[in-house]
């Protein structure tokens, strides 16, 4: 179990579709939670933070609580946190949901930027076509099972007529 506890802090970060930001640290010390629960110093890790709060564009709430934030500046928050402790992997399960299209196109050239640049494997879960586009490899699921083609049940339209498949 320790071991793993080390693996999973060492190793891997996470981004959910909601931000689990504590509520008692501000946005910089949210950033800076993984660094200092690794033993980075805290001056060390704010600088780190804050250089990730400001990637993200949300340097100026670097000392906002949570409660304080817009939802946007709360995910772009955790998603600073996941980056800050460069991680071997990043699991994101749909990062970008409540952000605005804009905010939407700058988090994920982050997001891919950070990733090449610190050799950080992104394994992100997403609808959205838009997002998939951005990834070097895509692997569509259905039923958690890789699918090239998605067989849907037969619906007919107005003429009669019957869909039965898309092709991926």
């Amino acid at each position: 179990p320790a071991h793993r506890e080390r693996l999973r802090r060492d190793r891997f970060c996470w981004i959910g579709p909601e931000p689990g930001l504590v509520p008692e640290l501000n946005a910089w010390e949210n950033a800076a939670l993984p660094l200092m629960l690794r033993g980075t110093s805290r001056r060390r890790a704010k600088t780190t933070a804050l250089e990730w709060l400001e990637r993200l564009d949300i340097g100026e709430a670097a000392r906002k609580r949570p409660h304080r934030l817009r939802q946007s500046e709360r995910q772009r928050v955790s998603i600073a946190r996941a980056l800050a402790p460069a991680p071997t992997v990043l699991f994101a399960d749909e990062p970008t949901a409540p952000l605005h299209r804009a905010d939407r196109g700058h988090v994920l050239r982050t997001l891919t930027s950070a990733a090449r640049s610190h050799g950080i494997t992104v394994v992100l879960a997403t609808h959205d076509p838009e997002t998939a586009a951005l990834a070097d490899r895509t692997v569509n699921l259905l039923d958690g099972r890789p699918v090239r083609t998605v067989h849907l049940p037969e619906i007919p339209d107005a003429g009669g007529r019957a869909a039965c498949s898309i092709s991926v």
